[in-house]
């Protein structure tokens, strides 16, 4: 019998790290024998379908890996496959849907700058010609040319003009004059569109002096016109009057069919009334 040791030494330190360093060995080769089992059983068909994926769209008709297996792996496979072909779908229906719209905002915007440019120049043409025209009040203009004739540095104007429609609009100019030399030789300047500021104040002026069960002017409007329409007459001497309208009985109509049929009725004689004036005529309600 041939042994590796002698009985003597069998509990010696030399013999015990010779058994230590051939059970590392053993254990290091049998990790190995399992890393190999491992990666080519599960990590390998992973790697492969992860590769696949990766290249398929550089491939014609190609299919990524695993789709013909009939394990957990392929109902994978095939899953991936399914999602991937659902999305080059929608991918592909997008790119047309987008390319659609694209040229149609193009065409949409070649067209507006067309429109603007015409506009643009059918405007100046006619503000050349004639720009007492564009000015709702043609008194404002020849105002506005006698300030500018007076050389100042700057000039700032709110003006109500309207454009080729006929729509009226507010509008904020402001100038500034340009030289040559310490010589004036004309204006520049912008102009802003504060129609928006003009509605909201006139919103605020309604709250303030119109009646909203009526719609017509309150007291406090009355006063104002009152004093300016005196003011005119003295001024210019003119003649002035005032009409008074005073509804009978108008307590009974509450007290029999209640304040709302009252309001119904102070709002259709407002109706009436409105309907029956003239333009320059100033209707008021006082309670």
């Amino acid at each position: 019998m041939i042994t590796f040791f002698d009985s003597n030494s069998l509990f010696s330190l030399s013999s015990f790290e010779s058994i230590g360093l051939m059970l590392l060995l053993i254990l290091i080769v049998l990790m190995s024998v399992l890393s190999f089992i491992v990666h080519r059983i599960f990590m390998k068909p992973f790697e492969a379908l992860n590769e696949s994926i990766e290249t398929k769209g550089s491939v014609v008709d190609g299919k990524i890996f695993g789709l013909d297996r009939a394990d957990e792996f392929g109902l994978l496979a095939n899953t991936i496959q399914q999602m991937k072909d659902r999305l080059d779908f929608y991918n592909k229906d997008l790119e047309t849907e987008v390319a659609h719209s694209s040229q149609e905002l193009d065409i949409a915007y070649h067209r507006i700058i067309s429109n603007e440019k015409r506009l643009n120049k059918l405007f100046k043409n006619s503000f050349y010609e004639n720009p007492k025209t564009f000015f709702v009040n043609p008194l404002e203009y020849d105002q506005l040319m006698s300030t500018l004739s007076g050389n100042p540095e700057t000039a700032k104007f709110q003006l109500q003009m309207k454009n080729l429609a006929g729509k009226f609009f507010w509008i904020e100019m402001i100038l500034i004059q340009m030289s040559n030399n310490s010589e004036s030789i004309g204006y520049e300047g912008i102009l802003i569109n504060i129609q928006d500021k003009k509605d909201f104040e006139q919103k605020l002026i309604d709250l303030a002096m119109v009646d909203r069960l009526t719609g017509l002017y309150n007291r406090h409007y009355f006063d104002q016109v009152a004093i300016e329409e005196r003011n005119r007459s003295d001024r210019y001497g003119d003649a002035i009057s005032f009409v008074m309208l005073d509804l009978d009985h108008f307590k009974h109509v509450n007290d029999t069919w209640g304040h709302n049929v009252g309001d119904q009725v102070l709002a259709l004689t407002a109706k009436v009334l409105s309907q029956s004036i003239r333009k320059l005529d100033v209707l008021t309600m006082n309670f």
